[in-house]
């Protein structure tokens, strides 16, 4: 399991916008220091604080991007545990929400966050994430592929799809 933990916490949620408010509500509580370890708890609220880079894909499109990059541009075992599925995958809200852990030594991010093009991909470094539980205990540092160059700036060149319009002749 990885170190640097925060806070063990517990989602209740039936939807999406049920769970949109209690991490707005975990945030709030964490930022004024009010936030305690939930004993019985399903997540955890992770502050990334440069320690790896995190990918984080939220729509099909940016998820099966970085798979493709990932397991057959760079060849990575896919049984390897360097990602998670969000919260919100692994409720049932979404299906395509994950999380990739990257080590980096060479690779240092000015930015928190950046963007991909205008696309449901960023790039995170200082950052505090939500993780369920299952999938975050079960990350292994040792499995995390490192952030090469090459790697890098393949994601940075994703660019979304547009939209095919309609068109009436």
């Amino acid at each position: 399991m990885m170190k640097n933990i925060s806070m063990k916490i517990n989602f209740d949620a039936k939807n999406k916008d049920e769970l949109k408010e209690q991490k707005g509500q975990y945030i709030a509580q964490y930022n004024n220091k009010t936030l305690k370890n939930s004993i019985n708890y399903n997540a955890y609220l992770y502050y990334n604080n440069h320690n790896y880079i995190i990918v984080d894909c939220d729509d099909k499109e940016s998820y099966k991007f970085i798979q493709n990059i990932l397991f057959d541009k760079f060849e990575l075992d896919n049984k390897l545990k360097f990602y998670t599925r969000s919260i919100s995958t692994y409720f049932g809200f979404s299906k395509y929400k994950h999380h990739f852990y990257f080590k980096s030594d060479s690779i240092e991010l000015k930015n928190n966050k950046i963007g991909i093009n205008g696309s449901k991909l960023d790039i995170l470094v200082n950052q505090k994430i939500y993780e369920n539980k299952e999938d975050f205990e079960s990350l292994n540092v040792n499995d995390f592929p490192l952030m090469t160059n090459d790697i890098f700036n393949k994601i940075l060149s994703f660019k979304k799809k547009k939209k095919k319009r309609n068109r009436k002749g």
